[in-house]
């Protein structure tokens, strides 16, 4: 699609978007969680419709505007049609994994959007940041080694003097620091819990969803509020391909420092995720 040719769809769907649909659910993240994977599985149920992409990114490029918001959805009249004729409801919604970590949207989506159900996969922080890592060096974002990475992070991150200025840091997408700062899931879990009750919202581990896959699914086709459904697709979408051995030592450290916050996590939750077992393997 040319310049000329994008701007114009933009336009017509900015227009249009008054007589578009709201998101019903957001996977809010986090990034190499395997929000690609479970967003692809529940698109794939007939009665989800897809954003016009998986990723709009609205609440952090036009958090206030949802004219933009409703841009990237199906119209009203699908949905009114599909009832009319097919008997069937729809629900619709995306999956921007940045979310989670930004500092004022979850505030802004529950100002816009209250109803909205809200999903988060949670990986093992530690090996969420060698993800990350491989993910940002083979877009030629980061050029530091792993392990550098790593050691001035968690230096860093240990000075309390530091750690405002970092927090703040870890606000820009490809930041460096983003890589520990990230796997601190209780500041910003905190936070979504805040604005969004039980009723709302939904935390899973990415090791549970991709171990009981239909389990997980079914939970959030009840969640979000459409019938049962079986997916036939079980790829992993966007899994990256590298050897966690030659960063043992780095991955050690890592898992040393995210420890006591994942406890704390494990309390805010209520209950224990399978990342100690996962740690003790590697």
């Amino acid at each position: 699609m040319s310049l000329i040719d994008r701007d114009w769809h933009q336009t017509y769907r900015i227009v249009t978007s008054p007589l578009r649909l709201a998101p019903d659910f957001i996977i809010a993240g986090e990034a190499k969680c395997g929000t690609t994977s479970l967003y692809r599985y529940l698109v794939a149920h007939p009665d989800v419709l897809p954003a016009d992409r998986k990723e709009p990114y609205n609440f952090i490029d036009y958090p206030d505007s949802m004219a933009m918001c409703r841009s990237h959805y199906p119209f009203v009249a699908t949905c009114w049609w599909r009832r009319r004729f097919l008997r069937r409801d729809c629900v619709t919604g995306e999956a921007s994994a940045e979310y989670f970590s930004r500092r004022y949207v979850a505030e802004k989506i529950a100002e816009k959007l209250p109803d909205v159900r809200i999903i988060i996969l949670l990986r093992d922080p530690v090996q969420r940041a060698l993800s990350d890592w491989n993910m940002l060096k083979d877009a030629g974002v980061l050029t530091g080694s792993f392990e550098d990475i790593v050691d001035k992070s968690i230096r860093w991150l240990s000075d309390n003097d530091l750690r405002p200025i970092l927090m703040d840091a870890g606000q820009v997408e490809h930041s460096p620091i983003r890589l520990v700062l990230r796997g601190i899931y209780v500041d910003n879990l905190q936070r979504w819990m805040k604005h969004f009750d039980r009723n709302h919202l939904r935390i899973y581990s990415s090791e549970h969803f991709f171990n009981n896959t239909a389990e997980v699914t079914g939970d959030i086709f009840r969640f979000i509020e459409v019938g049962p459904y079986q997916h036939s697709d079980s790829r992993r979408y966007r899994e990256g391909k590298y050897s966690t051995g030659e960063h043992a030592t780095a991955l050690r450290k890592l898992s040393e420092f995210y420890a006591p916050f994942n406890e704390e996590l494990f309390t805010l939750l209520g209950r224990r995720l399978p990342w100690d077992e996962a740690n003790s393997r590697s």
